[in-house]
């Protein structure tokens, strides 16, 4: 099928790559299948951590993906 083959041939070409990769789609369309293939065909040496953020409210999402500062929940700060 060419439209699979256009989806192989884009992960080919953006796993290698630094920058991070949003995917998405519909409940079963293989999103972490693509996911994973990115991820084993560029930097495949860290552990796989699938992550369904839908089950996160916005401050545990971006708390998960990005971390936070010391006090950034309590207004206090590191010295």
């Amino acid at each position: 099928n060419k439209k699979m083959r256009a989806i192989f041939q884009y992960i080919e070409a953006i796993a290698p790559g630094q920058e991070p990769v949003l995917i998405l789609g519909e409940s079963g369309t293989g999103k972490e299948l693509i996911a994973r293939a990115i991820h084993r065909i560029g930097h495949g040496e860290g552990p796989w951590v699938a992550l369904n953020a839908a089950g996160l409210d916005d401050n545990v999402f971006s708390d998960t993906l990005f971390g936070h500062c010391k006090g950034a929940f309590t207004g206090i700060g590191p010295a």
